[in-house]
């Protein structure tokens, strides 16, 4: 899914007839990381966003607070304590 985010840019970009901004691997990572639980539509969002701000740092701070994706997928499954592992 972060790798879809430069291509999202990059059309958003050209229907919008702005040059597109570059996607760093920090923004990239932090994807992977915390995840976007919605899918394609919260990646949408997410990428209008930062052709709207045109500045990653803000994004980076919001999925900074976000829990890891891994955390929770575990807090989510059935018969589990709902502790988020260390």
């Amino acid at each position: 899914m972060a790798q879809m985010l430069g291509d999202i840019v990059a059309l958003l970009a050209m229907q919008q007839r702005r040059a597109p901004l570059p996607v760093s691997s920090a923004l990239r990572n932090a994807i992977l990381r915390r995840g976007l639980p919605n899918g394609l539509i919260e990646l949408g969002d997410f990428a209008r966003r930062y052709l709207f701000l045109g500045d990653e740092r803000m994004l980076l701070a919001e999925l900074q607070r976000r829990p890891r994706s891994a955390d929770v997928v575990s807090e989510e499954l059935p018969g589990h304590s709902g502790i988020a592992p260390a």
